[in-house]
């Protein structure tokens, strides 16, 4: 009988050796859209031994033009279980987990932890500086793709590589996503496809090593361009880290940045409620300080003017 990865095993980077290396990895990927769509189809191919999928949302019509594993039939499901369920059948050899629900500060950990290396293709700029917290710390190889429009990035940090922050200390001027600018599904596709090669080429030990670049992306123009940030320095300024909102204490001041329409509620914690434009006005105890919204967006800008005026401890809560 013939081999299904004969042909990549052929090649003197992967060779038995490679496979086997492959064959022991567990990836967690953390998001089933757009670029999670490619990324899976090319791990499970290339027959990685295990993949923790981790992804909340449910199958939308707008998704299906840049989320190939889903059809107008899937709409309303989960994308981790349809995804699941549809690579499984592609590779039984390879054992994948769906796991439907956030991925938080609270079960982030544990998931990190148990991973080879961990893939985020949630493009969601909350999600992404709480890997690579957890990265940083316990030294765990982390790609990173974000896209929008035409243009977008990927990227491979921790690990033996400068962290996100190193390169992201901030987050973006915007908050813009696909779902409010838009994005072509190529542009989607080939940074999906650019983060499984880096995960193969991590796992498989190729040189140069994927960690430390970042490459840049414009599909309008047909731009690439690449960065090596291997030797960038740590970002040393105030941090402001996320946590879920089962980690507030008792003592703490609970400030929700969002209007009282906006779900779900802060019912179990006191709060006060203040909008992003009066919080530099306003007094405040020394203590200390957690700051909620929906994406983190406004949180981490309220963060900002509070430690500019003095305010520290201040951690963020992305409610969703």
């Amino acid at each position: 009988m013939s081999d299904r990865y004969i042909r990549q095993k052929m090649l003197p980077q992967v060779g038995e050796a490679g496979q086997k290396l492959l064959k022991q990895a567990h990836i967690l990927i953390v998001g089933a859209g757009g670029l999670g769509c490619p990324v899976l189809q090319t791990l499970v191919g290339a027959g990685v031994g295990k993949i923790t999928l981790i992804d909340e949302d449910v199958i939308e019509l707008s998704n299906l033009h840049r989320q190939p594993l889903y059809k107008k039939a899937d709409i309303g499901q989960k994308k981790a279980k349809i995804a699941a369920k549809t690579m499984q059948k592609y590779n039984e050899n390879v054992e994948i987990t769906a796991i439907l629900t956030r991925f938080t500060p609270k079960n982030a950990e544990k998931l990190i932890e148990n991973a080879t290396i961990i893939l985020d293709c949630a493009d969601n700029f909350a999600v992404t500086y709480i890997i690579s917290d957890i990265c940083t710390r316990i030294s765990k190889p982390f790609i990173s793709a974000s896209v929008l429009g035409f243009t977008g990035y990927v990227g491979g940090f921790c690990q033996n590589a400068p962290s996100y922050r190193a390169i992201f200390p901030t987050i973006p001027q915007t908050a813009q996503n696909c779902n409010s600018a838009g994005v072509i599904g190529s542009a989607v596709a080939i940074l999906g496809q650019m983060q499984a090669q880096m995960t193969l080429n991590n796992i498989l030990k190729i040189e140069p090593s994927p960690m430390g670049q970042l490459i840049n992306m414009d599909m309008q123009n047909f731009n690439f361009n690449k960065i090596n940030f291997k030797n960038s320095p740590e970002y040393t300024g105030e941090i402001f880290r996320f946590i879920d909102h089962s980690q507030i204490a008792k003592t703490d001041l609970n400030i929700d940045l969002r209007s009282e329409n906006e779900l779900p509620r802060l019912e179990k914690y006191e709060f006060l409620r203040i909008n992003l434009e009066k919080i530099g006005t306003t007094e405040l105890p020394q203590k200390p300080i957690n700051l909620i919204c929906k994406t983190g967006f406004r949180a981490w800008k309220a963060a900002k003017i509070l430690n500019d005026k003095g305010y520290k401890n201040i951690s963020l809560i992305a409610m969703g």
